[in-house]
């Protein structure tokens, strides 16, 4: 990849040579259109939005240039990554740590469901690189946490369509309030939206926008089909796709998307039950034990990877569909008798002590109010019978 490198000697070993090593070593010769497009730019100062597919990369598209100027100037924090979420975090912390591995690069991962004194500590050491998510980051720095951010160089938006779209907005305003006016800031994303045409206006820098103008949202090896079925077995449906698709491909990778946490969860029981071993997914799981199943798929131990997000849904078919059907309401039996969402509720109190509220109040303001809202509800229901009736 023929980038612009600082030929002067880094106090890092080998610091210019950081990318050229990288490049080498990965066997990457030919930048991809967003790295050829961007680099360059994020190299002369300018603050840069980005928008490709995903698989485009994009990460090495802002890993790269940080990298090349940490050499020149290094200290930490130099630069702050801000992700949605989790496993994201941790998979540009491990592009990093690949690629700044020649030069002893430190880094940090700042996200929720890890132990928050620990992160203190390796703040504290002043990491070159930080990768976070923005609830765990604002956490911090609403703590009282002492360390500084106001010496980075480099904020960058990882999936900045979602983490600007009104999500994280508090946490953002606390994170921002922390940053320096003087940084270079770079926005990367699959798709560009009002929000990032918002930013290019306001945005006091001058920026340099680069977008993928290719039609398809997908990767071009990416093959799509469409099962139509019944609602009421579909879940038939997905084993005997499943099966299917083990016949055909014995070591191939499977990942299967639902729309909630419980579905996921419920999903991956009956799948364990009718034979198929996976790995579950969501943020109901605890970090350690979110990111061991994600270990285990991408090292091929497990092969069915069932997560969160998009909605999307394998003996003999008729036969199959009953296993299933009865498998699956066992397994909500099982669900109902765990403490699925005791989490969720603990989650929701800690928020409301770090606001300084009693949750205890405010779930007692939270019943008056519902009560009042049924009474509300019967009255007019009642109302409207008297008129019917007159």
């Amino acid at each position: 990849m023929a980038l612009p490198f600082n030929s002067r000697r880094s106090p890092f070993h080998h610091g210019s040579r950081t990318s050229q090593n990288f490049t080498c070593r990965k066997r990457v010769k030919t930048p991809t259109p967003i790295q050829a497009n961007c680099i360059p730019h994020i190299l002369s100062g300018k603050d840069c939005i980005g928008c490709a597919k995903t698989g485009s990369g994009k990460t090495l598209a802002f890993a790269l240039p940080i990298l090349q100027k940490l050499c020149e100037d290094p200290y930490g924090i130099f630069a702050l990554v801000l992700t949605p979420t989790r496993e994201l975090a941790f998979q540009i912390a491990d592009q990093f740590a690949v690629i700044g591995k020649a030069i002893s690069l430190k880094h940090s991962v700042i996200v929720g469901g890890m132990d928050m004194m620990i992160q203190g500590q390796e703040l504290d050491r002043k990491p070159h690189i930080v990768v976070a998510t923005p609830g765990r980051l604002a956490d911090h720095l609403e703590s009282g946490n002492n360390t500084s951010f106001k010496k980075i160089q480099f904020l960058v938006l990882d999936e900045a369509d979602r983490l600007l779209g009104g999500q994280f907005d508090e946490q953002m305003r606390t994170i921002f309030s922390a940053l320096p006016r003087k940084k270079q800031t770079l926005f990367f994303s699959a798709t560009m939206t009002d929000t990032l045409e918002e930013v290019r206006a306001v945005t006091a820098n001058e920026v340099f926008m680069w977008e993928d103008k290719t039609e398809v949202a997908t990767v071009d090896q990416l093959e799509q089909f469409y099962v139509l079925c019944p609602h009421d077995v579909r879940d038939g449906y997905l084993v005997e796709t499943i099966r299917t698709f083990r016949q055909h491909h014995e070591k191939g990778s499977v990942i299967i998307f639902t729309d909630t946490c419980k579905n996921c969860q419920l999903l991956s029981m009956t799948l364990n039950e009718v034979g198929f071993e996976n790995v579950s997914l969501h943020s109901m799981t605890q970090q350690k034990l979110r990111l061991a199943a994600l270990a285990k798929f991408k090292s091929n131990v497990v092969r069915i990877l069932i997560a969160t997000d998009v909605a999307s849904r394998d003996k003999e078919v008729a036969k199959i569909f009953t296993q299933v059907s009865v498998t699956k309401r066992e397994a909500e039996i099982k669900l109902d008798e765990t403490d699925f969402y005791e989490r969720k509720i603990i989650n929701k109190r800690k928020k409301l002590i770090l606001e300084g509220k009693d949750p205890d109040e405010e779930e007692e303001k939270r019943r008056k109010m519902l009560k009042r809202k049924r009474r509300k509800e019967k009255l007019s229901k009642n109302f409207k019978k008297r008129e019917h009736v007159s």
